[in-house]
């Protein structure tokens, strides 16, 4: 299959090769047969585009299941929303989870996801932009974890706090996970230059940078009583395992790094339906 896929969502295809990559180490940190079912039924040249895969995406990836793991033990029955999760198969990987899912993308997104990872009976898909909020409505009730991998960044900055107003008010004692970037590397993405990762690939601009020190007061201010946890990473190994951990307890510097969230909304999860 040939992808027809550009600007954001041809990002899909930047995490596919670098989480593909970290399930075919034996010593990979994800083991993961439908992520390289899919890599492999692509044709394209990833290694063209996107340069020699790392462990950071596959990474990201362990570390939300990790997150989702600890939500369904607090609430068996749960509901999981994948806000831009492109060709991310988490809902396969944790499929002896007692949970349901709905991925929420873009329509291209998702016209490219379900030729590889069909709907079923506890596994929806909705093509809807995160900021159409409408896809709020077909959340059932009940406890909501909200994952969104790769996403914020791409979005407007004056479009995360309604946002994060938006699922506290909808989602009361929910769950929401992300990552972000910060803004000194934001601000090259948008630049004149733009981010060129390789010769052949410039990534989209990313407009939403924020440091690992002003994140949780701006969601303080957002949503007062929110709990924000940062979900501690580092690279599995060479040097950046032991690099990395050093590089973000400097002070000053280590504020502006790329980092992963976990916000507990305030209140009580409404009964399911």
């Amino acid at each position: 299959m040939e992808p027809n896929l550009s600007g954001v969502p041809e990002t899909m295809l930047w995490t596919l090769h670098n989480r593909a990559s970290e399930c075919r180490r034996s010593d990979g940190v994800l083991r993961d047969p439908d992520c390289l079912r899919i890599y492999d039924a692509i044709t394209y040249d990833y290694e063209a585009s996107f340069g020699r895969a790392n462990a950071s995406h596959g990474v990201r990836s362990a570390l939300f299941d990790a997150e989702i793991r600890l939500f369904e033990k607090h609430f068996p029955g749960g509901t999981v929303v994948n806000l831009g999760e492109g060709l991310e198969t988490q809902a396969l990987r944790l499929a002896d989870l007692d949970l349901d899912w709905l991925s929420v993308d873009v329509p291209p997104a998702i016209a490219t996801r379900e030729r590889f990872v069909p709907e079923a009976p506890r596994r929806r898909h909705l093509a809807c932009s995160v900021l159409d909020r409408s896809w709020m409505d077909e959340v059932p009730k009940g406890p909501t974890f909200v994952t969104a991998q790769g996403l914020l960044m791409y979005l407007p900055d004056e479009t995360i706090d309604p946002l994060f107003r938006d699922l506290a008010e909808r989602f009361p004692g929910g769950w929401v996970a992300f990552d972000t970037i910060p803004g000194w590397f934001s601000r090259r993405t948008t630049s004149e230059q733009g981010f060129r990762l390789t010769p052949n690939y410039i990534a989209p601009p990313m407009p939403f940078g924020v440091s690992r020190t002003e994140l949780p007061k701006r969601i303080a201010a957002v949503v007062p009583g929110a709990r924000v946890r940062e979900i501690a990473w580092s690279f599995p190994r060479g040097l950046s395992r032991f690099v990395f951990p050093v590089f973000r307890l400097i002070p000053v510097i280590g504020a502006h790094s790329p980092a992963i969230w976990c916000v507990e909304l305030p209140g009580i999860p409404p009964a399911q339906d």
